[in-house]
This record gives C-alpha cells, structure tokens and sequence, in this order.
C-alpha cells in the first residue's frame, strides 16, 4: 500500500481521484452471477464479503446485496462497519485497508465462517 495509515486529513473529497470507476458494470455483475451459479451447482461454499472503504460504494453494494439474496449467498456487510468507517489509521489507501484493519475484519470474518450454518432446506416425506 502506498500508505499504512490514512493521512489525518483526507476526505474523499480531497483524495487525489485516478478518475478509475469502480462500480461494477452490469456485465461485469452478469458474468459474476453466472460464476456463482456454476460455482454453487459444483457443491462450492460461496460467501458475499463486502469490504468497507472509505468513501463507501453503495451502488456496487445494493447490486451484490441483491445478488446474494437472489442466490441464496451469505453475505458479511463490512461497508457500513463502525469499527472501520472514518477510521483513517485502518486504511492504506482510499479502499484497501492496511495490516491492523485487515486483522480486525479477518478475525471478525473467521469466526463467522466457522459459526455459520446453512439455512435447513424443506423436505417433503408426502408420497406422490
């Protein structure tokens, strides 16, 4: 990372902007629905994680929270985290954040994983 620790004084109105959109294209979300599905119909484990950056993505985020509930995914939202969110010294740059936030979210995401148990799908024992 360029950094590995926000500057005390950045806002996303005054990061230095590379003019790069990062908001996923719609064939970019197709082509990521059709990986999942093929992923899913081979018996993967499939997970949503949304990282939190520091100006926040929310048009990206509402299409992978549809997307996830769409396909049945479980899906960690750490966009929205307080922990993180303003938190300068947990970032490394604008979107990546550095050693010390990584390990709070790794932590905090392990210990879902673990945890996590898929919802009991209904089984109908009616005999046709």
């Amino acid at each position: 990372p360029q950094y590995t620790s926000m500057p005390e004084d950045y806002t996303p109105e005054t990061a230095d902007s590379t003019g790069y959109d990062f908001r996923a294209g719609f064939s970019q979300l197709q082509l990521l629905e059709q990986r999942l599905v093929q992923a899913q119909a081979a018996g993967s484990e499939v997970y949503f994680v949304i990282s939190p950056i520091i100006s926040g993505d929310y048009i990206r985020n509402r299409a992978i929270e549809s997307m996830a509930e769409r396909l049945n995914i479980p899906l960690w939202n750490y966009s929205r985290d307080s922990r993180l969110i303003g938190q300068n010294q947990y970032f490394g740059d604008e979107i990546h954040l550095n050693h010390a936030g990584a390990e709070i979210i790794s932590k905090d995401l392990a210990h879902k994983i673990k945890n996590y148990s898929p919802p009991v799908k209904a089984v109908s024992y009616v005999k046709e």
